[in-house]
């Protein structure tokens, strides 16, 4: 039997109707009489007899009921209890996260986390940008932290900082000797590098040659921004990648387009919003983020 099936029985014997225990659990008569039925059939014998709408209890339920209370009352103590330590247990979260995110931005949040006194354990998935939705409504994470991305209503997405792309090229390229301001136009008869078509990244370049009415040469593609850094850095082609990924071996291109930002979103199931794991992992977070922020300024 389980706590829901004791809490009936006592209501029963408070009442002494089927029908007056049964609104006051908040079920139909006929749900009552089945869970009694059941705890009945437990424990091997009958607990109350009824006649018309009078009930007596049984020998045998006289004798459940001091058991019964001490069940409820243990019930209610360790769940009091574990809701005033809540606070000092472990809370682990699995967070999803891209390739970039994982490599370039959590293990500084990870640092951070260490001088907190915090009981989130974190354990960390990489995972592509298209397979949020279904990890997330698998449960196979807790939540995700991705580029922007449109999902179902379900899935609340919150923008958590901004990242600015840039046209690059290594320093020998043809492109980085041109000394003026290039148009998308110089870019179409040399090879470009990128993820494959659906990146978040990807798309927008290609929204913007595609205005232009021009064609995003793609010569090669590969599935991640470490992978097209060095592959950019072996003068292979030209790509696009954020700051975090310049190194001295590439060229900034000074380009006369528009900027190419990307929010970085978190995102979550809806009916998880309240869930303390989220909340601690959101609020420290954002935590991590106003101090870093605070410390650029001060530089």
């Amino acid at each position: 039997m389980d706590i829901v099936e004791i809490k009936s029985f006592l209501a029963v014997i408070e009442f002494r109707s089927f029908t007056l225990a049964a609104k006051r659990v908040h079920i139909t008569q006929s749900a009552m009489s089945k869970r009694i039925q059941k705890m009945e059939n437990e424990l091997g014998v009958r607990l109350f007899i009824v006649e018309g709408s009078k009930i007596t209890l049984t020998e045998a339920a006289s004798h459940f009921v001091p058991y019964a209370r001490q069940m409820l009352a243990a019930y209610n103590s360790a769940l009091k209890s574990f809701k005033d330590d809540a606070q000092m247990l472990q809370h682990h979260i699995v967070v999803g996260a891209t390739v970039f995110v994982s490599h370039y931005i959590l293990p500084s949040f990870l640092s951070y986390l260490k001088t907190e006194e915090s009981s989130l354990i974190i354990h960390i998935r990489t995972m592509a940008e298209h397979d949020i939705e279904d990890y997330l409504n698998r449960g196979t994470v807790d939540l995700v932290i991705s580029p922007e991305r449109d999902l179902p209503s379900k899935i609340i997405a919150t923008q958590l900082w901004q990242e600015k792309y840039y046209y690059v090229a290594n320093k020998s390229h043809e492109l980085s000797q041109i000394n003026r301001v290039l148009s998308l136009s110089d870019f179409v008869n040399y090879p470009a590098i990128f993820t494959q078509k659906s990146g978040v990244i990807r798309d927008k370049v290609e929204r913007a040659f595609d205005e232009s009415q021009l064609n995003l040469n793609v010569s090669l593609e590969i599935s991640t921004l470490d992978a097209i850094k060095s592959l950019v850095e072996f003068n292979l082609g030209w790509s696009v990648l954020p700051s975090k990924l310049i190194s001295d071996q590439l060229n900034v291109l000074n380009v006369d387009t528009t900027d190419i930002i990307l929010n970085f979103n978190v995102f979550y199931l809806k009916k998880r919003m309240e869930e303390r794991a989220i909340t601690n992992f959101l609020h420290i977070f954002n935590k991590w983020q106003n101090q870093n922020s605070t410390d650029e300024k001060a530089s």
